[in-house]
């Protein structure tokens, strides 16, 4: 080579050694302490690809200045080949950890990979230590490890991406995008260090393969650094909803005072009111009074005291502080307690359980309660009170599932997604908060739980999921 081709030729050295050393320091300075991504998780990996690998070109481009690699020093050969090794082995391990979050059913089969191809390059490095081959060897060493080692991880960490990227849409459509360019800019440096030898001239365009490489490089550069910015979306939405639960949980709580305030002051009368009540019926059979217009009247005052009532301890629940020690229960327990509170208002109803004996769930119980009496008493007022009510519980893959049915009509597709606002209702005013089903939705998350709704047998029903733990 002429002076001027050796000049672009050290460039392109230098410069192919930046490219990785930037795109390691583009990794490390990035915060992704807070970041709920997987691929936060092992990104370091690919930082040590790009550090290690800036080393193994820079260490290449002394060699290239020092003069013939032959006059070099077994252990410096031993080091270059090691660390081109080492880089290599990060960016597998990288490929290899992403494709087993993304298909866990074959981790066997990556995880004879992971363990084969790092085993036949060190039995190769094992094999130069111990054998004095010409310098020759060298080359043929470094293509092996090219050609077994670099190619695969290349392949197979750039594949990963690709289909991971998908995944971050709902984050960033352009994040997702520039993943996706990340991955197949890593493939084609794969193939271009893998596959095609260190010397060999691109025919078409007629420059060496290093130069080449250095444009992949730049290429991958350029599209995961655009691609970090992803982390930078997702860290200003976390802090966003930060702010937006620590608002609302302000909000809330400046309720649940008022709530409990109202709430004391109506149950007062509502609990001498159903007293007085209670000592009216009493009066009334000792005495023989048999006039049924009296007694349906008073039954419909015990209806109405038990609904006012029942508004009470939906807004004191905002304040409410009972023992919240988790305990593992009988699941058909908990709805019969449900059921038992709300017997005055079941007369005309016929009620299904469907649920095993020995079906336990890990529960507060008097909260869980709590959620099976706001649905039953939904589904009490759905039908009029009169008519059945059926409720289902089977385990679906480890999770408990509670099914509510009933003869009503079921719940409409245009209010299904905003059942489980706070304050959102269907009654009319005065016949209801509208936090039933938010406290229901509340409990549920503080179970680890969910409460949804789900279509059945062209109904759309409400639907409790528990954990199995």
């Amino acid at each position: 080579m002429n002076n001027s081709e050796n000049l672009l030729f050290y460039i392109t050295y230098l410069f192919y050694g930046l490219a990785f050393f930037t795109l390691a320091v583009s990794i490390f300075s990035k915060n992704l302490k807070i970041s709920k991504l997987y691929l936060a998780k092992i990104l370091w990996l690919m930082g040590l690809f790009g550090l290690s690998h800036a080393v193994h070109e820079w260490l290449e481009l002394y060699l290239k200045i020092a003069g013939d690699p032959a006059g070099i020093s077994k252990l410096l050969k031993l080091f270059q080949i090691s660390n081109l090794s080492l880089s290599y082995l990060l960016i597998l391990f990288f490929g290899i950890f992403l494709l087993k979050h993304l298909y866990p059913k074959i981790k066997k089969i990556v995880n004879v990979v992971a363990v084969a191809v790092p085993v036949f390059v060190i039995i190769l490095i094992v094999v130069y230590i111990n054998k004095n081959f010409p310098s020759s060897f060298y080359e043929i060493l470094d293509y092996v490890v090219r050609n077994f080692l670099g190619f695969p991880s290349g392949l197979i960490a750039g594949f990963a991406i690709i289909v991971y990227a998908a995944s971050l849409n709902s984050i960033s459509s352009k994040g997702s995008k520039n993943f996706y360019f990340s991955g197949l800019w890593l493939i084609l440096y794969a193939v271009s260090t893998g596959l095609i030898p260190t010397d060999m001239h691109v025919t078409f365009f007629s420059v060496n393969i290093i130069i080449v490489r250095a444009l992949t490089a730049f290429g991958l550069l350029f599209f995961l650094i655009k691609a970090l910015r992803t982390f930078d979306i997702e860290q200003y939405n976390i802090i966003e909803k930060q702010i937006s639960s620590i608002a609302e949980a302000e909000k809330m709580a400046s309720l649940g005072k008022l709530a409990a305030g109202i709430a004391h002051e109506v149950n007062t009368p509502l609990t001498k009111a159903s007293l007085n009540i209670e000592l009216m019926k009493n009066n009334l059979e000792k005495d023989n009074y048999k006039n049924h217009t009296l007694y349906r009247r008073i039954d419909n005052i015990e209806k109405n005291i038990d609904k006012a009532s029942r508004i009470a301890k939906e807004l004191l629940y905002f304040s409410r502080t009972q023992d919240e020690e988790f305990q593992r229960v009988p699941m058909k327990e908990v709805v019969e307690n449900a059921l038992s509170l709300l017997q005055s208002n079941m007369s005309k109803v016929e009620v299904k359980i469907s649920i095993r004996a020995d079906l336990y769930i890990d529960c507060i119980p008097w909260k869980i309660e709590e959620v099976f009496v706001n649905n039953i008493m939904n589904s009490l007022e759905a039908i009029e009170y009169k008519g059945w009510i059926k409720i289902t519980a089977q385990k679906v893959h480890g999770e408990t599932k509670v099914f509510f049915e009933d003869s009503g009509e079921g719940i409409s597709d245009e209010i299904a997604g905003k059942l489980f606002e706070p304050f959102f209702t269907t009654k009319k005013p005065g016949k209801g908060t509208g936090l039933g089903l938010y406290i229901c939705y509340d409990i549920m998350q503080k179970h680890n739980g969910e409460i949804k709704v789900e279509k059945r047998m062209d109904k759309n029903i409400i639907v409790l999921v528990f954990p199995e733990n």
